[in-house]
């Protein structure tokens, strides 16, 4: 909620995340040779047949559509190989050294976790270059989004599977180094499906001095059929048809075609295979109410004689199924010889609780009161924002228990192995493995204070208990407002929470972030070329989809498994500066949340409700930021928007109605 009382380095380091890849095609079940340096192979003329042949020049292991970097465009079919035994009969098969190690690297970069996957991120970042900036006058972008389905757009998202062309919106990236290295990102208007192909093309696309782009020799050569002297090419010239196929199929003119290619989503148990694994494993040994508390410090009249005095603030451990090789960081997930995720023991996790003077001492006598499970702010700590005055008063004017920890995985304890990723781009996996560990933490939270430490001695007022285990709510903010969304999604205690000021894909939202201008000098000396970041960034979803909110919103809302769904009204800032609104409206959409009436701002593609809501939904507030820029680049300015959300009196008087027994997401 109030990032400010953190220093900047624990907000924002966590942001600078880096890692690799590594490849081959799917007819192709070894990967290629891992030498970047183009081949040199004799070029034939003519074919058995008789037919031309054109040369592709090669670089072993790298796509071969056409482009300045080894992954572009990114994500293609060109890494993946045949896995019968995977979701999709897919497995990603990425070069380690596509992408180029800083000198900070240690060793050869472990390239094992991404290559787990069956198939591309649902929330890709779609990327092409096309040797310069290119002229999207006649494209869609985020405030035109109907232009997409024109049918004369000039690009076009395709769901191979059914022949739907997909609403989408693109723009350049507006940090390139150079003019041939501009990217055009094309990004999808909400999640993609799991297990699915997806077709991207470009037509008819000119440059911004108006002349035509010629398609790359090989593009020419898969759409208009001819034959190639490329191995690697020709074995992926099925998969390519097939997508013409479908193109043919709603019209489009194969000779219009700049660009186009194919990418296949990784299924669902991949993408979840070892958060629900883990999670599974540690409800059963929570049992109904969790495992013990251990009290360490018992403050009565906490803030006495300051601005808010609080009933009383406890704070201690309570214990955790972990399943890190270690409960520190920097530390990976503990596997089997199998390389399943597997129980390491039990843990100590801190916690804080504060009872307010509203509670303990209503009219009446203490009585049963909700408890809300709060999630705190970027590299924070859970104790930091329940000491905040403001957040205190919070409590004492709704009469409400709050109970936090810290966010593991993006907490002040992890800033070292935040910034031991900068080092070595194969320690990122460790944050991001660590944040699963830390969903359990949080899931054990509200058990284990639901249930055996609800009648703990210190938790007691006048002998009387005053955690309500029938009443568990979450409420986040700016970080706790991302990962929120996970918890709602895997918690089976929690059905109703407020996510303030949240959004979703971390690598999008990242380069339009106030949050991560300290650092980006620093990013770009460990890895200067603007194209190894932005890919390295988008890699990144591969892993970060384990703990995406758009994973398991989707999935909770649609009762997969034991995934239940639930109630989560999204408060969101016009202009957010620190999260962007375009990663907020991801969420709203994925979720199929209505607005509510008299919001500040309408997304694309949302409905808008007048009436009050049994259910998810969402609103933006207009707290007088100014607008940010319309391209991927941060605002130089922050008018605190963001921060003021969780004090302002509509967002708290929205929270307070819909968290209420029988409360509704209510317009204002």
């Amino acid at each position: 909620m109030n990032n400010q009382i953190l220093e900047p380095a624990m907000r924002a380091t966590a942001l600078l995340l880096l890692l690799a890849c590594h490849g081959s095609d799917p007819a192709q079940p070894q990967s290629q040779p891992s030498d970047l340096d183009p081949t040199e192979e004799d070029s034939g003329v003519v074919d058995d047949t008789g037919a031309n042949v054109v040369h592709i020049e090669e670089t072993p292991g790298c796509e071969l559509l056409g482009g300045p970097h080894c992954l572009l465009p990114f994500p293609t079919d060109r890494f993946y190989v045949n896995d019968p035994t995977s979701g999709t009969g897919l497995r990603l098969d990425y070069p380690a050294d596509s992408i180029p190690l800083p000198d900070s690297a240690v060793g050869p970069f472990d390239i094992a976790p991404y290559n787990r996957l069956d198939g591309a991120s649902p929330n890709t970042q779609i990327l092409a270059t096309f040797g310069g900036p290119v002229d999207l006058s006649t494209a869609a972008f985020w405030d035109s989004i109907d232009r997409s389905l024109a049918a004369d757009s000039p690009t076009m998202l395709v769901d191979l599977e059914t022949g739907e062309r997909l609403p989408h919106w693109v723009e350049l990236d507006q940090d390139a180094d150079a003019d041939d290295d501009t990217m055009v990102y094309l990004r999808s208007t909400e999640r993609l499906k799991e297990d699915h192909r997806y077709a991207v093309v470009y037509r008819n696309l000119r440059a911004a001095d108006g002349s035509l782009i010629e398609p790359s020799p090989a593009t020419l050569a898969l759409r208009d059929g001819t034959p190639t002297d490329s191995a690697t090419l020709e074995a992926r010239r099925p998969g390519f048809e097939a997508m013409y196929g479908v193109l043919d199929e709603i019209g489009v003119n194969r000779s219009e075609v700049t660009l186009a290619f194919w990418f296949h989503t990784a299924s669902y148990e991949s993408i979840t295979h070892d958060m629900l694994a883990i999670r599974a494993d540690a409800l059963s040994r929570l049992g109904e109410g969790g495992i013990g508390c251990t009290v360490t410090e018992i403050n009565d009249n906490y803030g006495e004689g300051g601005e808010v005095t609080s009933y009383r603030r406890v704070k201690g451990t309570y214990t955790v199924p972990s399943y890190m090789e270690s409960p520190t960081p920097p530390s990976r997930m503990a596997r089997d010889s199998e390389g399943e995720p597997a129980y390491n023991g039990d843990v100590e996790v801190p916690f804080v609780a504060v009872i307010p003077r509203s509670v303990a001492l209503a009219e009446g006598g203490a009585a049963l009161a909700p408890v809300i499970t709060f999630g705190h702010g970027l590299m924070g700590t859970g104790e930091a924002y329940l000491n905040e005055a403001a957040m205190r008063l919070t409590m004492e004017e709704y009469g409400v228990i709050m109970i936090a920890t810290n966010w593991a995985g993006m907490s002040a304890e992890d800033v070292g192995a935040v910034g031991g990723a900068l080092l070595n781009p194969s320690d990122f996996v460790n944050v991001l493995e660590r944040l699963q560990q830390g969903m359990v933490n949080q899931i054990a939270l509200t058990r284990t204070f639901s249930g055996v430490c609800a009648a703990h001695p210190s938790l007691l007022v006048d002998g009387v208990q005053v955690i309500d285990p029938a009443r568990q709510y979450f409420v986040g903010g700016s970080e706790g407002g991302i990962y929120g969304g996970v918890l709602m999604g895997l918690s089976p205690d929690i059905e109703k929470g407020g996510l303030l000021v949240g959004g979703s894909v971390f690598p999008f939202m990242m380069e339009r972030s106030t949050q991560f201008v300290p650092y980006l000098p620093l990013f770009e000396s460990t890895m200067p070329r603007r194209l190894d970041r932005t890919l390295l960034l988008s890699m990144a979803q591969h892993l970060w989809d384990a703990t995406d909110p758009l994973t398991y919103l989707a999935a909770a809302d649609e009762g997969r498994g034991d995934l239940l769904p639930k109630k989560v009204l999204s408060v969101a800032v016009v202009n957010d500066a620190q999260v962007t609104n375009l990663s907020t409206d991801l969420v709203i959409r994925t979720m199929d949340a209505p607005l509510l009436a008299g919001s500040d701002r309408v997304p694309w593609g949302v409905t808008i409700t007048e009436e009050p809501v049994d259910g998810s939904a969402a609103i933006f507030l207009d707290l007088g930021d100014r607008a940010p820029p319309a391209g991927n680049i941060p605002p130089d300015f922050d008018d605190g928007g963001h921060n003021a959300s969780a004090r302002d009196p509509i967002a708290l008087q929205l929270l307070t109605t819909f968290l209420a027994p029988g409360g509704l997401a209510t317009p204002p």
